[in-house]
């Protein structure tokens, strides 16, 4: 998971590693939106699937802006540069 979420902030990554992080990211997403009480609502007026909701969810992380995913690296921003020496578990 290092070496892929390194890949990726460094947006130097091919897309079968982006896709892996980006459903991983999914995945949390959907998580998420499987306990949230507002997700119900929200899938009912939209009919949207939550799939997709997690997709939708997630979407602006992905948005890159001059060769790199400015959303991820605010969020990660304190992790990257101990990211080598930070165990997998806590990534």
């Amino acid at each position: 998971m290092k070496e892929l979420l390194k890949s990726v902030l460094e947006f130097v990554t091919d897309s079968k590693d982006l896709n892996e992080f980006i459903e991983v990211c999914r995945s949390m997403s959907m998580s998420a939106i499987t306990i949230s009480k507002v997700s119900y609502d929200v899938l009912q007026k939209t009919g949207l699937t939550k799939k997709d909701l997690a997709y939708d969810c997630i979407a602006d992380l992905f948005q890159p802006v001059k060769g790199k995913f400015i959303c991820l690296n605010k969020y990660f921003k304190e992790v990257i540069s101990v990211i080598d020496s930070t165990h997998g578990d806590i990534l």
